[in-house]
């Protein structure tokens, strides 16, 4: 049996009459860091909006992809999204089992792409075939989108997810550099990032040190430090990276305070080998931080003319620091750039309203 369309109205509708009110089921695959963030973000919202929504976690770590509190989860479910491969494959088999009444529309956003040995590839191709029956199967960067055309996926496209809103900083320049033990004249780079391969942070060191060796080279009396904002399976591999290059690389660990850290920074940098929609540099783009970024995935579509885009190179991207440094002109103006871009970037709103769309569209499963 085919459920119709979903019928949307306005919140007040949905809360006050009920009958518009959808019934949503978030499926969260095994994973880390910003899936979580976002889908904590998009219930809220849906729940504000009066939507009735369920969130389960760890979706996928098991060997059964179909569980028992998936079935009942989704058995009175308008919608099932499920976020990432693992929960997508779960989600599309669990309903496709469905005998009895009407299938919920499933939705799968993918927000990785699976990356490292064959094998691995090989899996994640296998998966993707499976979320190719989705109703619909959204991709945080277009290289994502893509990816799932080619797998199969009949209805695909980008979807916005924007970063939680951070607050304003707490505490000035000064007090954030003396937390640090940092000189008030040095210049702060900060990278808020977890430290782990995806993040590239090999190239962040190899980049600082270049950075530097230019900056002695041109006698330039500007000094910078690089505080690595995070925490992650490779610290105690970067640190003994930092160590052998010398390089005035900081690892922070986890903090607590990233507005100040934004605050403080005069420059933001990524090294990532491969990005979604970066949180991180969403963040930064609004506190009008400078930015210099890896052009990977789906970073340019954030960044946009609020920042500088290099090739993933150590010598790249140092030089694009240094430029930034030697010219506080051009930092000023970066900083502008920046400013502007964080205004024009999505909203929860307009997640809610793109997401809610595509359920509407989807309807039912067949």
């Amino acid at each position: 049996m085919r459920r119709a369309p979903l019928q949307l109205g306005a919140p007040e509708q949905a809360v006050n009459g009920g009958s518009l009110a959808v019934r949503i089921v978030h499926l969260v695959g095994p994973s880390q860091g910003g899936i979580g963030a976002h889908v904590d973000g998009l219930a809220s919202a849906q729940r504000q909006a009066g939507h009735s929504v369920e969130v389960i976690l760890g979706v996928g770590a098991r060997a059964r992809l179909a569980d028992r509190s998936i079935t009942r989860a989704i058995a009175s479910a308008d919608a099932v999204h499920a976020h990432g491969l693992k929960a997508g494959a779960s989600a599309v088999l669990a309903v496709r089992r469905r005998r009895r009444g009407a299938r919920p529309a499933v939705v799968v956003t993918l927000h990785n792409r699976p990356v490292g040995s064959r094998w691995v590839r090989g899996v994640g191709a296998g998966l993707a075939r499976v979320v190719a029956r989705a109703d619909a199967v959204l991709g945080v960067s277009q290289d994502l989108v893509d990816w799932a055309r080619r797998h199969g996926a009949k209805v695909s496209e980008w979807t916005p997810v924007p970063a939680p809103d951070i607050g304003p900083p707490s505490r000035p320049r000064a007090s954030v550099l003396a937390d640090l033990g940092l000189d008030p004249s040095v210049v702060l780079i900060i990278t808020a990032a977890r430290l782990a391969r995806q993040k590239g942070l090999d190239l962040a060191i190899d980049a600082a040190a270049h950075a530097m060796a230019q900056l002695a080279r041109a006698g330039a009396e500007q000094r910078f430090v690089w505080a690595i904002a995070g925490d992650g399976p490779e610290r105690a591999r970067l640190t003994g990276l930092i160590e052998q290059s010398g390089a005035p690389v900081m690892l922070l660990g986890r903090r607590a305070d990233l507005p100040d850290l934004y605050g403080a920074a005069d420059l933001v940098v990524s090294t990532a080998v491969w990005e979604g929609q970066p949180l991180g540099l969403q963040e930064a783009l609004r506190a009008g931080a400078a930015v210099v970024a890896t052009d990977v995935g789906g970073t340019r579509a954030v960044v946009g003319s609020g920042g500088v885009l290099v090739a993933r190179d150590a010598g790249e991207v140092g030089d694009g620091i240094v430029g930034m440094i030697c010219e506080p002109e051009r930092l000023a103006r970066a900083k502008q750039a920046a400013r502007r871009r964080g205004e024009e970037l999505p909203g929860p709103a307009d997640m809610l309203a793109h997401v809610m769309a595509i359920y509407a569209r989807a309807g039912a499963g067949g």
